[in-house]
């Protein structure tokens, strides 16, 4: 990303002009261009902000050299091809959304050499690449959101993402994806709370690194242009975030000494022993490698001991209010003074973890939350009075990434919801009231209609006010019910006999048994694993006289192996649940 000031946009333009004159890098394949078929699935790498981009007509991708060095030289050589989705292909500055729906439409039209479809690739995003990333995967568009079905992508790595923003973006500027990236923007506190109040990256493996050669106070607390509570992938997925000792880009920022002098740019590799290199690489591979090389978030000054924090206050009835001040008073007493954006939310990048209070003001209301904040990056909350949900799941226990299937039994948690009307809005714009089977102040049970599909919206009404989230509904979204016994939690089955399978009588190999779960929805087929070995499926569907549970008959293998604990594996779809079972 190019800080759009001063001498470092001059320096910024002397790197692209040496640049602008030299042809594709021979390693790197063109969209539309078909692509070889290798064992690993191809890498796309996709670049940030620039404030100068070529003229489209031309082909030239100035911008991977300056970006990603030789990168793409280094996955050749582990036996990948590369390409480049940069977004001064889409010409203009144009909002992420748009970026985000160019980079969706360029990976469903690639294609290898015998003309099949590229089911799935991996990833590599620097900077604002990662916020293209995250707007294909999520869907978002000015009107909302709507994820694609298959998100078409393996794994994703994110470089120096400014996730929750970066104080280099200008709010004000007239280029739309600058102030996307400004903290506090709506367009980040969206993507960040679009499903159930977070972004799940689509359940995807992902990994975040993150730079600390910047030397502006506090040291090593930013790359000169993201800070590590903004690059850190703890919203979507604890421990997958590696910090290095690197600077956000080579040159210009760097020789502004905004960088330690003898720092490298974080994604500009130059060949196999660049760090991000190894790392990336390495976790592309499902190695192991990357988690040791820099450090985790637990082993850092910063992000072992603060988080941020971007926050919107709603009404009672959910409006949102545009945020006049507000403050987090923490644990030692100290009372610290949050930013508040043009777009009327809070946001501060740096707040000791533990017991806090926020209280925030706008106009007349005034509202005081209690929280206690985890370490290790930054979280979006959304403060109001009233009845507020908190997460949507399925009875049988939680699920991740967060989904829910038609004819689900689920369960609504949250803060003064007894007495509450609950409607389900789907993707296709029908509403339908929720029968409750069960209600209380903080929980409340009930089965989502078997029509329901797409990114819903749910929501609670009461006397008190009104809440609505997204809720993803998914074909199929299975979750297993389970039984305690002991210390022992396993599968909630019976024998033939319709005796319960326990520790004490396990299943038996080569006997069918049932299994409950819910989340089945509409996806066909579905396939079990019980002890590693197939379980011949004779029926799966809903439980006779159960609303909302599904009842899967299958035979347990002939070579199945005694097992306390047997991995029970039920796939449906893209989606798979486990459990423990006991096997004889």
């Amino acid at each position: 990303m190019a800080q759009l000031r001063g001498p470092v946009f001059v320096a910024r333009i002397a790197l692209v002009s040496a640049l602008a004159g030299a042809s594709a890098r021979p390693q790197l394949y063109r969209f539309g261009q078909p692509l070889p078929r290798h064992e690993k699935p191809p890498v796309v790498f996709v670049t940030g902000h620039d404030a100068v981009c070529p003229d489209p007509r031309s082909g030239e991708l100035p911008f991977f050299e300056l970006t990603f060095g030789k990168f793409d030289e280094v996955m050749a050589r582990s036996g990948r091809a590369s390409l480049v989705f940069e977004a001064c292909e889409v010409p203009g500055w144009r909002p992420l959304e748009e970026l985000g729906a160019a980079l969706r439409r360029r990976l469903s039209e690639l294609r290898y050499e015998d003309g099949s479809p590229v089911g799935e690739v991996d990833v590599v995003a620097h900077s604002m690449g990662g916020l293209i990333v995250r707007a294909c995967l999520s869907g978002k568009s000015a009107a909302g959101f709507a994820p694609p079905a298959e998100p078409g992508m393996r794994r994703v790595v994110f470089i120096g993402t400014p996730h929750f923003g970066t104080p280099v973006a200008d709010p004000n500027a007239a280029d739309p994806q600058l102030r996307a990236m400004s903290p506090g923007s709506r367009f980040l506190f969206d993507l960040a709370t679009w499903n159930q109040g977070t972004d799940d990256l689509r359940g995807l493996n992902a990994l975040a690194l993150a730079g600390t050669a910047g030397v502006t106070p506090p040291p090593a607390f930013t790359d000169s242009v993201v800070a590590l509570t903004s690059a850190a992938l703890d919203f979507a997925a604890g421990g997958q975030t590696r910090l290095l000792p690197c600077c956000h880009t080579f040159g210009g920022i760097g020789a502004l000494f905004l960088c330690r002098s003898d720092s490298v740019g974080i994604a500009r590799v130059s060949d196999e022993r660049h760090p991000a290199a190894r790392i990336v690489t390495s976790f592309l591979d499902a190695g192991e490698e990357w988690k040791s090389i820099g450090k985790s978030p637990g082993e850092d000054a910063s992000l072992s001991r603060y988080t941020g924090l971007l926050v919107e206050l709603r009404s009672a009835d959910d409006e949102p209010q545009a945020i006049t001040s507000a403050n987090v008073m923490v644990e030692n007493g100290d009372t610290l003074p949050m930013r508040v954006s043009r777009d009327g939310l809070a946001w501060l990048e740096r707040v000791p973890a533990g017991a806090a209070t926020l209280v925030l003001a706008a106009g007349k209301l005034l509202r005081t939350e209690r929280l206690r904040l985890g370490p290790g990056g930054t979280q979006a909350l959304v403060v109001k009075p009233g009845p507020r949900i908190a997460r949507v799941q399925p009875v049988a226990g939680a699920v991740w990434p967060p989904a829910v299937a038609p004819g689900m039994r689920v369960e609504i948690s949250g803060a003064a919801l007894a007495g509450a009307e609950v409607t389900l809005s789907d993707a296709s714009g029908r509403t339908a009231p929720l029968s409750l089977e069960s209600e209380a102040a903080e929980r409340m049970v009930a089965v989502l209609p078997e029509a329901a599909s797409g990114l819903g919206r749910l929501r609670v009404r009461t006397s008190a006010g009104a809440h609505a989230i997204n809720v993803l509904v998914e074909p199929s979204a299975p979750a297993i019910f389970t039984r305690r016994y002991d210390a022992a939690s396993i599968a909630a089955a019976l024998h033939e006999s319709g005796a319960a399978v326990t520790p004490e009588s396990p299943a038996a190999a080569g006997e069918i048994i049932s299994i409950f779960l819910t989340g089945l929805g509409s996806t066909a087929p579905v396939s079990v694993t019980a002890g590693g070995e197939p379980c011949e499926v004779f029926y799966a569907g809903r439980a006779p006289g159960l609303a909302g549970v599904d009842q899967l008959n299958c035979r347990i293998a002939d070579t199945a192996r005694p097992d306390a604990g047997a991995p029970l594996v039920i796939t449906a779809g893209r989606r798979s649940a486990r459990a423990a079972l006991p096997l004889r």
